[in-house]
């Protein structure tokens, strides 16, 4: 703010620093003193005394104004001890023996009082410069009672200063907080400069004198007005009273004017008390208009920016309820003037600047309070906004701003509760400028896949920047919740007449200061919300028979349809995948169904089942490219989703695939144990070894799967289930339950079932170890073959030799002998064809190019390499379940750790590591 002579400013910032205005500074310094003794001299000595000529007048106000100056300067040079409690002393010891008797002793009482006062104020640094001051200007008053008084430096040379711990003696310099203490703004300033050749101002006494000031009207006053200083200012107290009604309402007046809109201009010929005093009446005016600017202004903001104009437009009428009780306190104060008392008896009267002046503090504070707010508001809206003036009510310590911010958030949060009343109770965002802190995902309307899933999860969001500091984030996540079921049940369960009932009978009003009925009908409307939503996903859609139906077909927890599905398929899908049909998978999967126990099951369960072919590549077969599908409708879909699909089928295909080897090896098995006394027994002595490797081998590989098998569909599964189930049950589970917890049921399931998302990659060890076990499998079909051959030739050559006997001859001969043996019933063959002899009802072998003895070399050939596939097979099996189980021991999961006990419970295999495996395979 400016001089009493300027205009009053809103203050921005503090000028900064310079060091080369030192000079001037110094001069403003001196300007300030010169101007403090003009106006302490207008107060104490009187412009015309009756009957007293002007130049009389003018010779005693030089006379005054020298000596002042003398004195300050005096005080200035003077070597004097600085010791307030011995100016003190003097200033009492003089009021003392001025008076006599009780005058005296209350002139001292009185004095003693103001002294403490002064002792009181923090911010006058120079206390014993005051009081040496005025001590020095009513020194040489002479009272004819008593002796003359004597100079004050005098009495300070008369004590008795020796002893140094009591007086000490400094050089006497300006101080800091002596000259704040004469600032006319009350701000601080540039500090003067100290330096050797830093300029020094000149002293008081070699400045001119200032003239006396006079009044514009000191003719026309009358002679008993022209006691007081007050009187003959121009525009009096009284003028200024009458205007400011005006300049509190931001009208300019004839005295007040404004300039602009931040700038009241002052009269140029007031006092600093005066005009100090106008400073603080100043604040609130020009508050009211920045204030009353932003109330009419166009933009439009948001619902709650809104509300907040319209909550400070409320104040502001309240202020101007203030303005007008006051202007009636001024104009009534106004009519009892006299004119024969001080200041016209304003005092009397009851209504002064001082008492505007408190009396307006309370609306200034909460004038100041509303302008932060509005230029702290700038640029927020809704949730933010409302944080804003909460932190105002919640973090400041003085009551008054609490309770003021406390009103202000009654009125700025109504719109904001109107939202959430629709949200919490219709599941409707009524949000046209997007204040909530729930906003809709216009963009990506249809989400990420379309259905159910992308309505739950994309259709709406919560903006934490927006959620106000008067609900805790749990609070606001359940609310989000409670609109975004509503709004769920509406269209995407279509149970719209359910919310609109729910909607009449639980709606009730919120507002901000009622915070029980807040989180009471929040609680209650989620519970509500939450139990209405389960029951329709458990009574109306069919949840949990879905997920059952889910678990039994595509998780093969039904066992009789898979094995049924399997057996009938078997013979299709060793076919090429190019020639499987469509109509021939359902067809079987038909079957499956109504020679199962799956035919019990509901009718819209079975009829979403279907068999389909996945993307077929080059060289593929049926059982690479078949899978089963179990559709899911909305709005289902929000808990199988897009990605919970992928994940059953992945896990099928893996599970199918297992079934698969088990499958082979279980017929191969049968095969084998069902020949093993008939053909395999009869051809023991040549190919016993061989076949006994082969059941070791086929007993370790049908271990492996169906502790495989086993792991998978009750370790996994079965124990995922389960939790699933705990975790559908709980009394607090909301839809966002059902989510979380099937998905952390098919990630256990992909997890823990060695399907991925874990440090190692078990699917591909398991795809290999399958494969080797198919291969292993062929390679013992074909051993089979041989062994079959073999066994017929032998029963031919034994048919032979039976025919012979009975014939009278040889059963064997020295051709038969040195032919191969088991080659006998190829030649014995020919030559009995060419003999006439009767042919043998089991079929020729066809003959191989370069006679016996090459297809004797050829067969040999195909027995060693059948035993070399077959051991190589074997040892590869073996190495790789090393390394599997190896990985398994190092899981941090228990039952996967527990898996690779059980696979080799009987320390046949010795575990390795990856690294260990290559290097040895290096």
């Amino acid at each position: 703010m400016t001089s009493r002579a300027g205009r009053v400013d809103i203050p921005n910032k503090l000028p900064s620093q310079h060091n080369h205005a030192a000079f001037a500074m110094s001069n403003t310094r001196n300007a300030r003193v010169e101007n403090a003794l003009q106006s302490l001299l207008e107060r104490l000595v009187p412009q015309q005394y009756p009957n007293e000529s002007e130049e009389d007048a003018e010779r005693r106000w030089e006379d005054a104004n020298t000596l002042a100056q003398d004195l300050v300067n005096t005080q200035a040079e003077h070597d004097t001890v600085e010791d307030v409690n011995l100016a003190a002393d003097l200033i009492r010891e003089r009021l003392s023996r001025g008076g006599t008797g009780r005058r005296g002793l209350e002139r001292a009482t009185s004095f003693g009082n103001l002294y403490s006062r002064l002792l009181a104020q923090p911010v006058l640094g120079q206390k014993w410069g005051i009081l040496y001051f005025l001590h020095r200007v009513g020194e040489e008053e002479y009272d004819e009672n008593h002796d003359e008084a004597r100079p004050a430096h005098e009495a300070y040379e008369e004590m008795d200063v020796d002893e140094p711990e009591e007086i000490t003696r400094r050089p006497s310099e300006p101080k800091k907080s002596y000259d704040d203490a004469f600032a006319r703004d009350g701000l601080p300033r540039i500090p003067r400069a100290d330096g050797p050749t830093s300029p020094k101002p000149p002293p008081v006494r070699d400045r001119p004198v200032p003239a006396r000031q006079k009044s514009v009207s000191e003719d026309k006053v009358p002679e008993q007005q022209q006691n007081g200083s007050h009187d003959k200012l121009e525009p009096g107290e009284p003028a200024l009273l009458r205007d400011l009604p005006f300049t509190l309402q931001g009208l300019s007046s004839k005295n007040l004017p404004f300039q602009t809109d931040l700038a009241l201009k002052l009269p140029i010929n007031l006092p600093t008390p005066l005009v100090s005093l106008l400073h603080t009446l100043a604040e609130p005016a020009l508050l009211y208009r920045s204030l009353s600017q932003f109330v009419e202004s166009s933009d439009v903001g948001g619902l709650v920016s809104q509300s907040l104009r319209s909550a400070i437009a409320n104040e502001l009428r309240s202020y101007l309820s203030l303005v007008a009780q006051l202007e009636g306190q001024i104009r009534r104060a106004l009519q009892q003037l006299d004119v024969s008392l001080p200041h016209g008896g304003l005092g009397k009267a009851g209504v002064t600047l001082k008492r505007l002046v408190v009396w307006t503090r309370d609306a200034t504070t909460g004038l100041r309070l509303m302008s932060l707010i509005v230029e702290s508001a700038k640029g927020k809206k809704g949730g933010e906004l409302i944080s804003l003036v909460h932190t105002y009510a919640t973090s400041h310590g003085d009551p008054f701003v609490h309770t003021f911010a406390e009103r202000l958030l009654s009125n700025i949060t109504k719109p904001f509760y109107n939202m959430l009343r629709a949200w919490v109770y219709d599941g409707e965002l009524e949000d046209p400028h997007q204040e909530f802190f729930v906003y809709e995902n216009r963009d990506d309307r249809d989400g990420i896949g379309g259905g159910a899933t992308s309505v739950w999860e994309h259709k709406y969001a919560l903006q934490p920047t927006m959620i106000p500091t008067i609900m805790t984030s749990d609070f606001a996540n359940r609310v989000f919740l409670i609109g975004k079921s509503l709004n769920f049940i509406r269209y995407s369960c279509g149970d719209s007449t359910w919310v609109e009932n729910h909607s009449r009978d639980a709606s009730r009003e919120l507002s901000y200061s009622d915070s029980t009925t807040l989180y009471s009908s929040i609680d209650s409307a989620y519970t509500t919300v939450m139990a209405r939503l389960l029951s329709l996903m458990e009574d109306k859609f069919a949840l949990f028979t879905h997920l059952t139906a889910l678990k039994k077909y595509l998780l093969l927890g039904q066992g009789d349809f898979v094995a049924l599905l399997m057996e009938s398929l078997a013979d299709n899908l060793d076919q090429p995948a190019n020639s499987q049909y469509r109509h021939t998978l359902t067809a079987q999967l038909e079957h499956a169904i109504r020679n199962s126990n799956a035919q019990h099951d509901d009718v819209d369960v079975l009829r979403r089942l279907d068999a389909r072919m996945l993307e077929l590549s080059h060289g593929e077969i049926g059982w690479d490219v078949f899978t089963l599908e179990y559709r899911i409708d909305s709005p289902l879909d929000v808990i199988v989703t897009p990605w919970a699909s992928k994940q059953y089928l992945k896990v099928f295909n893996f599970l199918w695939r297992v079934k698969r080897v088990q499958f082979a090896l279980g017929i191969t098995w049968r095969r084998c144990m069902t020949g093993a006394r008939g053909v395999l027994g009869a051809v023991s002595d040549k190919l016993g070894e061989d076949w006994k490797m082969a059941r070791g081998a086929m007993a370790e590989m049908i271990h492996f799967i169906d502790q495989l098998q086993w792991y998978i569909l009750f370790e996994v599964i079965e124990a995922g289930w389960e939790g699933l189930q705990k975790e559908i049950r709980k009394p607090d589970a909301t839809l966002d339950t059902l989510i979380t917890a099937h998905t952390s049921y098919l990630r256990a399931i992909t997890r823990k079932g060695l399907l991925g998302g874990g440090n190692v990659e078990f699917t591909g060890q398991l795809h290999e170890l399958l494969k080797l076990i198919l291969a292993f499998k062929d390679a013992i079909d074909a051993l089979w073959s041989h062994s079959i051959d073999e066994f017929g030739r032998r029963q031919e050559r034994a048919a032979k030799i039976e025919t012979r006997t009975k014939a009278g001859r040889w059963g064997l001969t020295e051709a038969d002998d040195d032919s191969n043996s088991s080659f006998h019933g190829i030649s014995t063959n020919r030559r009995g064809a060419r003999e006439g002899e009767v042919d043998s009802p089991i079929p020729q072998l066809i003959p191989l190019p370069g006679g016996p003895a090459a297809v004797a070399g050829n067969e040999g050939a195909i027995l060693d390499h059948l035993r070399s596939r077959l051991k190589a097979l074997r040892g590869e099996f073996k190495a790789k379940m090393t390394v599997l189980l190896g990985d398994l021991r190092d899981q941090p999961d228990t039952d996967m750790r527990f898996l690779g006990v059980v696979m080799n419970f009987n320390d046949v295999y010795q575990p390795a590591k990856r690294r260990r495996a290559a290097k040895a395979k290096a």
